[in-house]
């Protein structure tokens, strides 16, 4: 919606520049950040209004509650969220819901929260990174005909502009410091608006309700049927229940082209690929990589992080075995809209075909019509104005299910009387 704002309001003349320079500048100049953003809007008749509260210890913890109102102004999402080193919490206080897992780094603590919460308002992440504030104002600098006021401490930066039955407005006001305090813009499509207020760090830490139940991730809100018959409802939830008791199977994963075989069984989980293997048996991880073996005692957590020290990338599908979080569920809990879209066969076997539509994505989910499993996941992603970003597949070719591995099958073949080496405690070069 952003976009199609800014869209409207886009003509050619230098802007006064100076204001908005201020208002990277202020956020360049912060260590810590806090703030409350409201923002509300309306678009083709549809109203959203929503509260963020954000609070960045750069660089080691980030905590950002999200609620989202209903037309009444009552809460119809409410959760709270931190991040901290590689492990995310979280608290969705309306569905009494609580989740703690691992998450893979991303360049740095903030990619890592918006990568593993899904979408965000551009609002909150223009207000805590310089450069998606660059990115934000620059359709803005391409505007002319502004009007710049000072009013005591704040600076107000003011355009309007009409063109027969169209016409546009857009309001900034920068506070003392040159930091963005509030903007507005409407146009005849409809209008946008953000209110911040700045103020100290809150506590670093969520109080999870004694009722809350650990899930692998979040319930979604029901926003209206995203079922468009009860065929896609039974396929969708049979998968779900189907990978949610996923246990004794061999199966070949591969992801984006890198492939590799998984047993799994009874909290024991084996990967082997083309250049490394591992084992971890719910108390110890076993690697050998490069003619070498090496062990430690480990929690599920520590995992992904010991591997990555050996330079052992853990492939999502298998991170999402480590962490129990179920790829079926969230697919289908992030999507807006869910359909039967046609069969086909995989490995074999007869799937039907899934096609999951949510805000900027497109997913599809192979489902195999013998048991229920995914046979492949696909996502596409588009950015604010239709470019695709992103696209991705994982896909899985069970080789046994339901019946009990052989006792070989979580062994790694060290030789007799080798002693594996300990884990290295930074990665190896």
């Amino acid at each position: 919606m952003l976009i199609a704002l800014v869209a409207s309001l886009l003509a050619c003349s230098p802007q006064p520049n100076e204001v908005f320079d201020r208002m990277v500048g202020a956020e360049r100049s912060q260590t810590e950040i806090a703030f409350d953003l409201t923002v509300s809007s309306k678009l083709e008749g549809v109203r959203k209004s929503a509260i963020y509260q954000f609070d960045y210890d750069y660089p080691k913890r980030v905590r950002l509650t999200v609620q989202e109102l209903d037309e009444k102004g009552a809460a119809r999402l409410h959760r709270d969220y931190l991040l901290e080193g590689g492990a995310l919490s979280g608290v969705d206080y309306l569905r009494k819901e609580h989740l703690r897992r691992i998450v893979i780094p991303g360049s740095d603590l903030l990619s890592t929260l918006w990568e593993n919460i899904g979408g965000l308002d551009d609002g909150v992440k223009a207000l805590s990174q310089p450069e998606a504030m660059t990115q934000f104002l620059t359709p803005f600098r391409q505007l002319h005909d502004w009007l710049v006021q000072s009013e005591g401490a704040r600076t107000r930066v003011y355009r309007s502009a009409r063109e027969e039955a169209r016409f546009s407005r857009a309001l900034f006001v920068a506070g003392p410091q040159g930091r963005l305090e509030r903007l507005r813009m409407a146009t005849e499509a409809g209008h946008l608006e953000w209110r911040v207020a700045y103020r100290p760090l809150r506590p670093l830490r969520l109080d999870v309700p004694s009722e809350a139940v650990k899930v692998g991730s979040f319930s979604e809100p029901e926003s209206g049927e995203k079922f468009d018959s009860e065929a896609a409802r039974v396929v969708a939830d049979r998968s779900v229940r189907a990978f949610a008791n996923l246990d004794n199977v061999e199966m070949d994963i591969q992801f984006d082209g890198n492939r590799g075989r998984v047993w799994v069984a009874g909290g024991r989980i084996r990967v082997k690929a083309q250049n490394h293997e591992w084992v971890f048996d719910g108390k110890n991880l076993v690697a050998r990589i490069g003619g070498k073996a090496y062990r430690t005692a480990a929690k599920r957590v520590q995992v992904p992080e010991l591997l990555q020290s050996l330079e052992i990338e853990t492939l999502p599908p298998v991170f999402q075995l480590l962490t129990a979080r179920n790829p079926v569920k969230m697919f289908v809990d992030d999507a807006k809209s869910i359909r039967v879209a046609g069969s086909l066969t995989l490995s074999g076997q007869t799937c039907t075909l899934l096609e999951l539509k949510g805000e900027h994505r497109l997913s599809t989910l192979a489902v195999r019509d013998i048991d229920g499993l995914p046979a492949s996941i696909t996502l596409s992603l588009w950015d604010r104005v239709g470019r695709r970003a992103l696209r991705s597949e994982q896909t899985y070719e069970y080789l046994s299910t339901g019946k009990p591995l052989p006792a070989d099958s979580f062994q790694l073949g060290i030789p007799t009387g080798a002693v594996p080496s300990p884990f290295p405690e930074k990665p190896t070069r």
